[in-house]
């Protein structure tokens, strides 16, 4: 989980979860209530989740896999990746850009 680069406590897995599904590039800590960024090196890593969905996709083709064999494992890669990612979140105090 990620810590506030300000007052650096431990943010909750609800905390960590739900703030960045609302699509802002800012979230609040809800200890200080600083404005916190999600750092380039976790942008790069939630870019990189991008490249996930289509190997299912290429392995139905190649394996010749049923309709819903294939979408159990979409959900399955769908809600792993999503558990998975408030891991990798690092918080910086200033917004910071991937370029």
């Amino acid at each position: 989980m990620p810590h506030c680069a300000h007052c650096k406590r431990k943010w909750t897995m609800k905390d960590t979860f739900f703030k960045p599904v609302q699509f802002k590039n800012k979230m609040n800590c809800p200890y200080c209530g600083k404005t916190q960024y999600l750092s380039a090196k976790s942008k790069k890593r939630q870019s990189m989740l991008a490249f996930i969905p289509p190997i299912p996709l290429y392995l139905a083709t190649l394996l010749d896999w049923s309709l819903p064999i294939f979408l159990a494992i979409c959900i399955v890669l769908f809600v792993a990746g999503m558990a998975v990612l408030p891991y990798f979140y690092q918080l910086k105090n200033e917004e910071e850009f991937i370029w």
